[in-house]
């Protein structure tokens, strides 16, 4: 099992926050995690379980819009949380994942 938390929506060269919107910020939150679950013999298909934290309800529809273009059917098992604030005033979103690691 491989277990990712605390996915923001930074760049990891710089630390940088990316985008200023919700679809932005989830493209960059999924984006971290295909790295790291690449680097530990994983990929999104992998993946069992999410928690999505969100800073505003109203921000649902613009996230669920990207993670569904990325997570092919049947999604994984998902709980969607709202929270503030996030560890940053700019993060929208926050996202844990469980995924299963293929043996090798």
């Amino acid at each position: 099992m491989l277990y990712l938390s605390g996915l923001v929506p930074v760049d990891p060269a710089d630390g940088a926050t990316v985008g200023s919107n919700i679809q932005a910020q989830t493209e960059q939150v999924i984006s971290v995690m295909r790295r790291l679950l690449a680097a530990g013999g994983a990929e999104l298909s992998d993946v069992v379980k999410t928690t999505v934290f969100l800073t505003d309800p109203s921000l649902a529809a613009g996230m669920n819009e990207v993670y569904a273009a990325h997570f092919a059917e049947p999604r994984p098992a998902r709980s969607t949380v709202v929270v503030r604030p996030l560890a940053r005033p700019e993060f929208l979103i926050e996202v844990e994942s469980i995924a299963r690691v293929p043996p090798p």
